[in-house]
């Protein structure tokens, strides 16, 4: 159960979550309420019914299977905005170069301009955002992730701030193209709970995060930074208002924090593929010891 303090702390923002929202061009405003509201709803439902949880669910602490829930939530919003993201860089075509880093009009969001889609999505987004940061404050006490709340008010912030002027619409195909790694991540979380990290399943799940992980949170994003530097500067630096700079400098501080969990994602590999080395060995050895004993037993 959620202390007082938790409760105080997710009134306060719920409040300040809803006067934010609330001061959105319509068409932004009500996609984030209806994002919020469906991962909320997603997650009352797989609470309700317990549909996706294993048998042995019941062995779990009462933590562990609201985070097992949360995480199927964080599953269906990763594959969403994978698939937004592919159709930003596909409606990267029909960006000028103004309308890809500056100020728009705000009812210009059309598809035909290509600033449609990293509206729409970053709206989803945004509505994500705000589940997660309400559900881990209601968790605090048994969930104190100071580092994914860093990174939640961040790009809320961000978000909301571009939805807002309507700027950066090109840098969010390669900011959302990260979320790509995020199943693999719950996946490999979810056999990790269960016991079953000698498995091979996971260890592949293992290499698939890292391998995503590495291509689009620093790989793509490195590319995306210097794309923000090299294709935009002359027009954000002079064409937006003074927002766009501590949006930049958020987006580098989400850099130094993909590159932080970047380092200790390969540590995790090299631990997985260690001990799977190590239970194949042993299982090598058992089964040595195994035919010895059955030929001593047969002489």
């Amino acid at each position: 159960m959620p202390t007082n303090q938790n409760l105080a702390w997710l009134t306060v923002t719920i409040l300040t979550l809803t006067y934010a929202t609330l001061q959105q061009e319509y068409n932004s405003a009500v996609t984030l309420t209806l994002s919020t509201a469906f991962f909320t709803l997603t997650y009352a439902i797989l609470r309700q019914t317990r549909l996706f949880h294993p048998k042995q669910i019941d062995a779990f602490s009462d933590a562990m299977e609201s985070e097992w829930r949360s995480r199927i939530v964080g599953i269906l919003h990763a594959i969403i905005l994978t698939i937004g993201s592919l159709l930003c860089f596909y409606d990267w075509r029909y960006l000028s170069h103004e309308d890809a880093w500056s100020v728009i009009t705000k009812h210009a969001t059309t598809t035909n301009d290509g600033t449609f889609y990293p509206v729409f999505f970053a709206a989803i987004f945004g509505g994500f955002l705000q589940y997660d940061i309400c559900w881990i404050l209601y968790h605090f006490n048994t969930y104190a992730d100071y580092s994914t709340l860093l990174h939640h008010t961040l790009f809320l912030a961000m978000t909301h701030y571009n939805l807002t002027a309507k700027v950066f619409c090109r840098p969010f195909a390669w900011l959302s193209v990260a979320e790509l790694s995020t199943p693999f991540l719950h996946i490999r979380w979810y056999y990790a709970v269960r016991g079953w990290k000698d498995d091979g399943m996971y260890v592949l799940v293992s290499s698939l995060f890292a391998g995503t992980f590495l291509l689009t949170r620093v790989g793509v994003y490195t590319w995306g930074l210097w794309d923000l530097w090299v294709s935009g500067r002359d027009v954000w630096m002079t064409n937006t208002t003074s927002g766009a700079f501590y949006v930049v400098a958020a987006i580098h501080v989400g850099y130094g924090l993909n590159l932080f969990w970047g380092w200790k994602v390969v540590k995790a590999l090299q631990r997985a593929v260690q001990s799977s080395s190590s239970s194949k060995g042993g299982d090598a050895v058992d089964n040595t010891e195994t035919t010895t004993t059955r030929e001593k037993k047969s002489k």
